[in-house]
């Protein structure tokens, strides 16, 4: 079925406005391996004595946070990865840790062990150095888990495009918008090829004008189709310019329109692209 997506593009004078790439929004650049929405719930240690597995949780979590890492001894949602430990107390001041790294589905996904001194006798009054000890080794090799499991797996091949003029542009437009589309999806790893065949796509652009005084409203539309026709998704930029200014040739504003469809048409070649 067809999507239809709208792309409001920001200003950028001289260009025509909703004709420009829109800025990206500053990302934060925290560390995170996995979605900030999912996070990790660190269970504590079993067999251990609970004021011991308490604050190791406690304190694992405020590390792994440190690394950019949302974690908590407390709170979980249904996505959350889980973290837990089993203990073994060899009897002589040594403990072995076996920490485990489950997805949202129960799924072991990471698992590796530790070991940490532990005079049994002293745990009480050696809590927190403790605790401390256990959370800085055990940290880096979560974060690392945490990395290898939510490794993006790789992106599905993008078909090849067959790019056609743009129907109804004025002045040099069926043309320059082909030409700048072009370039534009290149710089997206899309390969434009000349002719039709068996898995590529299609991207037909086209063009109305509709005069409204002294301006014209003028509005873009990319198609992308499968080799039997079949649309499968289409994109739509409109703004309004002063009345023939594109009536010869259309300069960088080709190039800005091609660059704020060219993300929109990405994400529907990927989206044809998956089986």
């Amino acid at each position: 079925m067809a999507v239809a997506v709208a792309l409001a593009v920001a200003a950028c004078q001289p260009l025509p406005r909703p004709f420009l790439p829109a800025d990206k929004a500053s990302r934060d650049t925290t560390r995170l391996p996995f979605d900030d929405k999912l996070g990790l719930f660190v269970a504590g240690i079993d067999d251990v004595p609970a004021a011991l597995s308490e604050a190791v949780a406690s304190r694992l979590a405020d590390r792994l946070l440190d690394l950019g890492i949302p974690a908590s001894p407390a709170s979980a949602n249904r996505g959350s990865y889980l973290l837990q430990c089993v203990a073994d107390f060899d009897g002589r001041d040594r403990l072995s840790l076996r920490w485990q790294l489950i997805d949202s589905d129960g799924e072991i996904v990471g698992l590796f062990e530790q070991v940490a001194r532990f005079p049994a006798a002293e745990v009480q009054d050696r809590l927190a150095a403790l605790s401390e000890e256990i959370a800085e080794q055990a940290a880096p090799r979560i974060a690392g888990l945490l990395d290898r499991a939510a490794a993006p797996a790789a992106a599905p091949a993008l078909p090849d495009v067959v790019l056609r003029p743009v129907d109804g542009a004025p002045g040099d437009g069926r043309q320059a918008l082909r030409r700048a589309m072009g370039t534009a999806l290149a710089r997206h790893d899309i390969r434009v090829v000349p002719e039709l065949a068996e898995g590529t796509l299609v991207v037909l652009g086209s063009v109305r004008t509709q005069a409204r005084g002294g301006t014209e409203l003028v509005e873009v539309r990319w198609a992308v189709r499968a080799v039997d026709g079949a649309e499968l998704g289409a994109i739509s930029q409109s703004n309004t310019v002063p009345a023939g200014l594109l009536d010869g040739a259309w300069g960088p504003i080709a190039d800005a329109v091609a660059d704020g469809a060219a993300a929109g048409l990405l994400a529907l070649l990927q989206a044809a692209g998956r089986p």
